[in-house]
């Protein structure tokens, strides 16, 4: 009999406000641990890893605080595991909070993965996104709840014309929101076997919007030996120098 091969995850997060706010509307995990802020974290030799990231929406009020909000509800639930409910049974949670305050109607998106028992457990609500980088090829898992995202999946644009329309489509159709009129949206689920060797990584479009995917495949590609915790530095500090606005 063949002992199945235990697989151990080390993982990295970091975030930074950019330029457009004083206070980082994102939110990041890594296992238990929420961070905001210009912050990073790291965890190694873990037999399953939470991960995730958070982005507050700048049109609505309370941005940074609806983040934390979803990750510290993200951290409670998943326990049990991720499913297609969590951002449902998160998203009534913000809203009971934030009933009848200055926040409600706060809104952010969501990107979680669970790695555990062999397999990855990803969800994603908006834009931020969930990729996985496998023999040496880097793949968007998630899909983005955008209007353009939308219109290409429909077949009513191509991807080319979303690309050139820039921020014409970019709103989002989706979103985790604390308000009665905002309970219908889109969830992105699958789960996926894990294998040695792979990166999972979590980015909100602060990160997407100021690196493309070949760039970041690149970083990865150059240097496959990297840390986590580098990589992770890395990819915040180059979008940063490119001013990213989130």
């Amino acid at each position: 009999m063949t002992t199945p091969k235990i697989l151990r995850f080390d993982g990295a997060c970091a975030t930074d406000p950019g330029w457009r706010f004083k206070e980082n509307q994102d939110a990041v995990l890594l296992d238990s641990e929420v961070l905001q802020g210009t912050a990073s974290a790291a965890a190694d030799d873990r037999v399953s890893m939470l991960a995730a990231v958070a982005d507050g929406l700048a049109h609505a009020p309370c941005g940074s605080r609806a983040s934390r909000m979803v990750l510290d509800e993200l951290v409670e639930l998943a326990s049990n595991g991720l499913s297609l409910d969590t951002p449902r049974v998160i998203q009534q949670r913000m809203l009971s909070r934030a009933a009848g305050t200055r926040c409600e109607g706060m809104g952010s998106t969501l990107a979680a993965l669970h790695l555990r028992d062999g397999s990855a457990r990803v969800i994603a609500v908006g834009d931020s996104r969930v990729y996985l980088w496998r023999n040496q090829q880097l793949r968007q898992v998630t899909v983005d709840h955008t209007i353009a995202a939308r219109m290409v999946r429909e077949g009513d644009l191509t991807l080319e014309q979303a690309e050139r329309a820039g921020s014409l489509y970019s709103d989002l159709d989706s979103a985790l929101v604390a308000s009665e009129f905002e309970e219908a949206f889109d969830v992105f689920g699958t789960v996926e076997p894990l294998s040695a060797g792979d990166y999972w990584l979590c980015f909100s479009d602060g990160i997407t919007s100021a690196l493309s995917d070949a760039e970041i495949a690149a970083k990865l590609a150059n240097d496959p030996q990297t840390t986590p915790e580098t990589l992770a530095m890395d990819i915040v500090d180059s979008s940063r120098r490119v001013r990213s606005s989130d």
